[in-house]
């Protein structure tokens, strides 16, 4: 197992499949057994350990400002949440993605997920090959996104 680092929380798209529910407030703010989506995620997350939490926020964002003093989370804005997708909102959280979870704000977990931890190939490999494998799979992913910037 390996423990991440952060949590980037994707909360920016305005929720159509939650109509007509999200009409009126972003997805991850509708309540499920009487708790927002989002701040049971952000529960599970700080009782996994993890510290660091980042939400992309874009449909709605002034509602979710409260979670930045609440919940200690670093608000990232998705000003062009409205034509863009969820690729957009991950680029925009780039420089903070390492060994992190990255979830939807809509998600529910009857049970805590992130207890777990990231669970990679090169972790459930025999030890002889992990380091090797996961040394070229990162040099070479490193410079696929440094060559894409």
């Amino acid at each position: 197992m390996i423990k991440a680092d952060n949590a980037v929380i994707l909360a920016g798209g305005a929720g159509a499949r939650f109509a007509p529910l999200s009409y009126e407030k972003p997805k991850g703010l509708i309540e499920v057994k009487g708790e927002p989506m989002i701040e049971r995620q952000i529960r599970q997350l700080k009782e996994a350990g993890i510290k660091q939490i980042y939400l992309v926020t874009g449909y709605k964002q002034e509602q979710l400002n409260y979670l930045a003093k609440k919940e200690g989370v670093d608000l990232i804005a998705n000003p062009g949440y409205a034509m863009q997708n969820s690729a957009a909102s991950i680029w925009l959280a780039w420089d903070v993605i390492k060994n992190s979870f990255i979830c939807a704000a809509d998600n529910y977990f009857l049970h805590n997920p992130f207890k777990q931890g990231l669970k990679t190939k090169a972790a459930t490999m025999p030890p002889s090959t992990a380091p090797d494998q996961a040394a070229n799979g990162a040099s070479s992913l490193t410079k696929r996104a440094s060559s894409s910037r």
